[in-house]
Parts: structure tokens; C-alpha cells; sequence
């Protein structure tokens, strides 16, 4: 007993003197860490078993150094700034608060063009608002209203609620009529005084000042320059995104992607030979994307077990496990995952016996100037390609095997290309869009649902209840559009993005109209306070969401620290996944 404490204890030294030198490697100073870090070594002192089995130090360093981004100087001398390899020494953190524009080119055009976006609505609202100001002074003077907004809270003075009121005697009005809102309905007792029994009929009526010209052509003059403002964004969007792509040279401005290749058409060396006879296209790669989403699927999973059962492993059989196989003590010690992984691995067998059939090709060539060729030469209109027609080439070698126009395109960005989703056929597509259609539909009833039937409880508890709905359906629908095949990320984000926004915007706006009275449109407790309540909501669930990040939190300072070793540890500290098509759908 008295030797395997020793032996703890040495392990345990070995693994603080490791952290230390880790620091040392990084020249990690006291004020530079993160205050995670320093929260965990409080933990760790008061929770027992924390950390026993590895060092939390190490997988923070782990974490600020591989995981999350960090900057250099470039290499060139200049003194600029560049994004740093991961675990690259004498970095630091991207600024959470005041990094420049230019540097956020270093995470991709679309994070980039994102933020700019971003500055530019937020100058349009502020723009917007500077020319509604009068209508917002007018609101809430004694000219509109004989009693003032006083008593409004907050933002809400200045807006159009109309808090003076008044009953009025409105003898042709039936109960039918304000079923909707009985509250602004009423009927006298019958007079027992006389045998008449006649009743009077009220209806309580807005008495603020009608609404003038001026306050109308504001409201004209606003949403005419909101339209002009999102074209000119849209389009400053486009010439900002090409003048990045030319600025930055990345894999796609050297490759293409034939999208129509033969089915037996598997050699890669073909291919390479054919590229390399027009004009000067020296092919450097050539990937022969095949039919084969089932195999690709079934070496993912076999990578994903392999991965889980070194997460569940103890630090001395870590030692005896190879990443593509498993000894004998391991399969012994964990027989559910080894007999999983002997399933897979016969799957993995049978699939790679067969033969399948080719469905785009990439080719990347040694110049920019030899894709432009090759694109110049390979081009024709769509009716030729769907007709076949040879003699729209250029030049009769254009065709492949002499019989065939290919249809190309620049290639996307390889990090990009969704490798699983290139062989589904368009008719499969179409299946699949209709059925997520049809779900999306499905989700977005649910969601009225819930959210009527909140508004008739409390504004405020619907505002929430949209806030909640807006925050589960970014991972709902997530998982609905892992369902249809995309070629590439853009078009799966932007997919993403459509599902999200109709979802939202039906939540926040549509059903909000639709479940308030039209008589109470301007008045207290109405539309305009139940979506003032709404947008109080998003503004503040929101953010505090997304910045707590609580299951980071949960997985790096309550799961981590018992984790079974050191690289089990080190998993947990992984980021967050970001979605540019949810993100554009919040803001």
C-alpha cells in the first residue's frame, strides 16, 4: 500500500513538473492566464479528487494555446500581426474586445465580412433612429397624449401606446364584434325604474391626437432609406468579399471541380494527363471524389468509438492501446465498445470491397493563370452542356475522351466541401428538402402554439417563452439540416440560415400579431408592449447565453478535472462551434 502511495505521489509530481515546464515552454506569466484557469485552482483545493488523475494546469495550457486562437508577429520583420500556428511559443490571445477589423481576416472572409456587416446595421439603426427622433419627442409630449407618457417605463416613451382613453357610447356595436377584446366592451344594467329594460353600449376609444402628415412622411422617409441602406450593405458585401478573395490566395483560386465526370472514370492519373494537354495545366493534384458515403460514414463512426474508448480508459491501459487497434486486456476491460468496433470493422471490410462509381473530381494546378485557362477553355453555356455539344469547345481536345463537355467550376475552399454529400443525386435532394420542409412547418406550428398560448397567461412570459424557443431552435434545426445533402458548407449555412430566420421571425413578429387584438395595437399592455417585452427579452437571454457558455464551463471545471488521464482531460477543453447562418439570424 505504503509503495503504490509513493508511486501516486511520483505521478502526480511528474505530472505538476510537466505543467510547470509547460508554462515555461509558452512563457506563461500569472497576469496573461485565463480566470478559468484560476478558478480551477481554487477547485482544486477545495474539492477532493479534483484533478487526481491528470493536471488541470496542463489542460488549460492545452486550451489557450491549442484550442483557442492566439496572435504573432509575422516572420517577415514588418511588425505586423498574423494568427499563430497551434502551440506556436511568444503568442497571445486575440483581444476580446479590441480587435481591429483586419485582423478578423485571419478567421476566413466570412467572419470577417460577418462582423463588418454587423458595424454597418448598427450604423443604419442609429442612422434611423436620428430621423425618427422627432416622431419620438412628439410621442411623448401633452400634444399627443393630454396626460403624457410619464408613466411609461423606460424606452417605451416615445413610442406610439396611446395612454389616454375614454368611453364613448357606441349603440351599433355587438359583442360579436369585440370578442377579441372584451375588455373594451361594455353594456348598462336594464333601468328597473321604468318597463323600458333599455341597455346603452360603450366601447372605450383612443383619445390621443390623430396622426399628422408629418409623422407619416418620417415613417415613409425611414423605411425608404432602410430599403436603400440593406441593398447598398448587400452589395458592399460582394465587392468586400471579392476584394479579400484577391487579396488573400487560398487552394480554390488554383483548382476546379468537374461536377458531370463519367462513372468509370476512377483513374486519377486520367485525369491528371487530360488537364495537362490544355494550354500549360500543370495539375499538382487530382482527387476522384467517389459514390462511397456509406464507407466514408462507417470509418467515421470506427474513428468515433476508437476515440470514446480511449476516453474511458485509464492512464495504465492508454499505454496498451494503438489508435487502429485494441489489445486483448483493453477488449477484456471493455467488451460492450470492442464488440461495437468488431461490427464496424466488418462493415468497414465489406464496403471496401466493392466498386464505386465516380461522382466530381478535383484537380488543383501550379498556377492561378493555368486554372484561368483551363476554365476559359472548358467553359460553355449551359444549353451546350446539357446537349452535349462538342463544337462549343474551344478547341476539339477540350472533350473528354473525345465524347464528352465537362462541366467545371472553381472549386471551393477544401475545408469547405462536405466530402459525405457529393455523390447524392439531385431527385434525392429534392426528397430531402421536402421532408425537412415539411418538419420545418411542423416546428414552426409547435412554436406557435406554445407561444399563443403563453401571450394569453402574460406578455412578459411570452417574451421569454420566444427567447427560449429562438435559443433550442438553432439546435433543433441543426439537426434537421444534417438531413439534407450539401456540396459544401456555404450552401448547408445558408440553408441553416433560411429555416432559422423564418422560424424566428414567425415567433417574434408574426404570431405576436396574430395573437393581439387589432384595437390593441396602440394601447397599454398591447402590441407595442408585447413586442418591446419580446425585444427586451432577445437583447438580454441572448447574449448572457452565449457568454456563459455553460456547458464549456460544465465540461472544463466539473467533468475535466475526473477525467481518467491526461488526454481524456484534454478533450473536454475544446471551443464552441460557431455558425455564421445562426449567427446572422440573431442579430
Amino acid at each position: 500500500m505504503s509503495d503504490k502511495r509513493n508511486n501516486n505521489e511520483d505521478e502526480r509530481e511528474s505530472l505538476v513538473n510537466k505543467a510547470a515546464s509547460l508554462r515555461a515552454i509558452y512563457n506563461e506569466s500569472e497576469d496573461k492566464i485565463l480566470l478559468g484557469r484560476k478558478i480551477s485552482r481554487v477547485l482544486r483545493k477545495l474539492i477532493p479528487g479534483y484533478s487526481a488523475n491528470g493536471e488541470i494546469d496542463e489542460a488549460w495550457s492545452y486550451f489557450e494555446h491549442i484550442t483557442l486562437p492566439r496572435q504573432q508577429l509575422a516572420s517577415d520583420g514588418s511588425g505586423k500581426k498574423e494568427k499563430a500556428p497551434p502551440g506556436a511559443n511568444r503568442t497571445w490571445l486575440y483581444p476580446g474586445w479590441t480587435t481591429p477589423q483586419d485582423d478578423l481576416r485571419d478567421f476566413g472572409t466570412g467572419v470577417a465580412i460577418y462582423f463588418e456587416t454587423m458595424r454597418g446595421l448598427i450604423v443604419i439603426c442609429l442612422i434611423a433612429g436620428c430621423i425618427y427622433f422627432p416622431n419620438f419627442l412628439y410621442y411623448r409630449s401633452e400634444e399627443y397624449a393630454a396626460e403624457g407618457q410619464s408613466h411609461l417605463v423606460g424606452t417605451l416613451r416615445g413610442s406610439l401606446i396611446c395612454p389616454d382613453t375614454k368611453w364613448v357610447p357606441c349603440p351599433t356595436c355587438t359583442e360579436e364584434d369585440w370578442a377579441d377584446d372584451l375588455g373594451r366592451f361594455a353594456r348598462t344594467l336594464p333601468n328597473n325604474l321604468d318597463d323600458s329594460n333599455e341597455t346603452f353600449t360603450f366601447v372605450l376609444s383612443n383619445e390621443c391626437a390623430d396622426f399628422r402628415l408629418r409623422e407619416g412622411i418620417l415613417h415613409l422617409v425611414v423605411m425608404a432609406f432602410l430599403t436603400v441602406a440593406i441593398f447598398s450593405l448587400g452589395f458592399f458585401q460582394t465587392r468586400r468579399e471579392l476584394e479579400y478573395d484577391e487579396e488573400l490566395l487560398t487552394a480554390s483560386d488554383f483548382s476546379i471541380k468537374v461536377d458531370n465526370p463519367p462513372p468509370d472514370a476512377v483513374d486519377p492519373d486520367e485525369w491528371k494527363e487530360f488537364f495537362s494537354q490544355i494550354d500549360g495545366g500543370e495539375v499538382v493534384y487530382c482527387t476522384v471524389a467517389l459514390d462511397n458515403e456509406d464507407l466514408i460514414k462507417a470509418l467515421a463512426k470506427r474513428r468515433v468509438l476508437l476515440l470514446k474508448l480511449r476516453h474511458k480508459l485509464k492512464a495504465s491501459e492508454l499505454k496498451d492501446m494503438a489508435f487502429i487497434s485494441v489489445s486483448s486486456e483493453v477488449a477484456q476491460a471493455h467488451p460492450k465498445e470492442y464488440k461495437q468496433l468488431l461490427v464496424l470493422e466488418e462493415t468497414c471490410r465489406e464496403l471496401l470491397s466493392n466498386e464505386y462509381a465516380t461522382t466530381s473530381i478535383f484537380v488543383t494546378f501550379q498556377t492561378e493563370k493555368a486554372q484561368r485557362n483551363v476554365l476559359r477553355n472548358l467553359s460553355v453555356s449551359k444549353i451546350d452542356l446539357s446537349d452535349n455539344n462538342i463544337a462549343a469547345l474551344r478547341h476539339p481536345h477540350c472533350a473528354f475522351r473525345s465524347s464528352l463537355v465537362l462541366d467545371v467550376a472553381e472549386a471551393r475552399e477544401p475545408t469547405s466541401i462536405r466530402w459525405e454529400d457529393q455523390d447524392e443525386t439531385s431527385m434525392h435532394k429534392f426528397i430531402q428538402r421536402v421532408f425537412t420542409s415539411f418538419l420545418t412547418a411542423l416546428l414552426m406550428g409547435l412554436g406557435f402554439i406554445a407561444v399563443r398560448s403563453a401571450f394569453r397567461k402574460d406578455v412578459n412570459l411570452a417574451a421569454y417563452v420566444i427567447a427560449l424557443l429562438n435559443i433550442a431552435g438553432s439546435h433543433v434545426f441543426k439537426f434537421v439540416n444534417r438531413l439534407e445533402a450539401h456540396p459544401n458548407e456555404g450552401g448547408y449555412q445558408a440553408s441553416l440560415y433560411v429555416k432559422l430566420s423564418i422560424f424566428r421571425w414567425m415567433n417574434t413578429a408574426v404570431v405576436t400579431t396574430l395573437v393581439t387584438p387589432f384595437t390593441k395595437t396602440i394601447s397599454e399592455g398591447g402590441l407595442i408592449e408585447s413586442v418591446h417585452a419580446v425585444l427586451k427579452a432577445e437583447i438580454i437571454t441572448l447574449p448572457i447565453v452565449h457568454m456563459c457558455d455553460i456547458m464549456g464551463t460544465i465540461r472544463r471545471h466539473f467533468l475535466a478535472p475526473f477525467a481518467p488521464h491526461q488526454d481524456s482531460m484534454n478533450m473536454y477543453f475544446r471551443g464552441g462551434v460557431q455558425s455564421l447562418g445562426e449567427k446572422y439570424t440573431v442579430r
